[in-house]
């Protein structure tokens, strides 16, 4: 499995024997493939009744160098945000646990989310035993006012939540947050290691 709603698998080649042995099994089998998946239209639609494009999404190639996919007034607003705020990679991710449910009561608030959307802290408790979670996290005067959560699978980096308190929202930590996982990203890649920058508005300051 993958980052909800996506559906992930380590051996792709098997995934048509195995939609065929469990088929008469059920009523419906409903897939959100993985845009990834070396698996094209074609093959999919050989085991499945219908195929259509669920949603779009933002993909950025952290291979190269330039920024130029990024819009040039999100950049301003990160360079200015972590200008103000801090950014880091949360070391222990499950200690991050009460901040990320503070900030998510007021993300339920502010949006009047119901249902499946309004995780419980014991959703989130599970969530945080999930592996490749990697928490960002926006500090100001040592209070964490923002958190963005992404899973880490197969050399792929997936957005899974983000939240804010009041100031976070006033200072636009959101942008430097996302640009601070491009960033952080981008380091990975390159060093082939775990490394923790403290993001500033001039570039990531490593810590090992």
């Amino acid at each position: 499995m993958g980052c909800y709603p996506l559906f992930c698998c380590t051996d792709w080649a098997g995934f048509g024997s195995d939609i065929q042995r469990v088929k008469d099994r059920y009523v419906t089998i409903s897939v959100v493939a993985d845009p990834f998946a070396p698996l094209p239209t074609a093959d999919l639609s050989r085991y499945l009744q219908l195929v259509r494009p669920f949603k779009k999404h933002f993909i950025i190639d952290v291979s190269g160098s330039s920024d130029g996919h990024i819009n040039r007034h999100h950049r301003y607003y990160a360079k200015r945000a972590l200008k103000q705020i801090q950014v880091t990679v949360a070391d222990h991710p499950k200690a991050c646990l009460d901040d990320w449910v503070r900030l998510y009561a007021i993300l339920v608030k502010r949006h009047r989310l119901r249902g499946i959307k309004a995780f419980s802290r014991t959703a989130f408790s599970i969530q945080f035993e999930v592996p490749g979670l990697v928490i960002f996290r926006a500090s100001r005067n040592r209070r964490t006012i923002g958190m963005h959560l992404w899973y880490l699978q197969s050399g792929i980096a997936c957005s899974h939540l983000s939240a804010f308190d009041q100031e976070g929202y006033s200072l636009r930590a959101a942008y430097a947050l996302h640009w601070s996982a491009i960033v952080q990203e981008r380091a990975w890649r390159e060093t082939d290691a775990m490394v923790f920058p403290y993001l500033s508005a001039d570039g990531p300051q490593t810590k090992r």
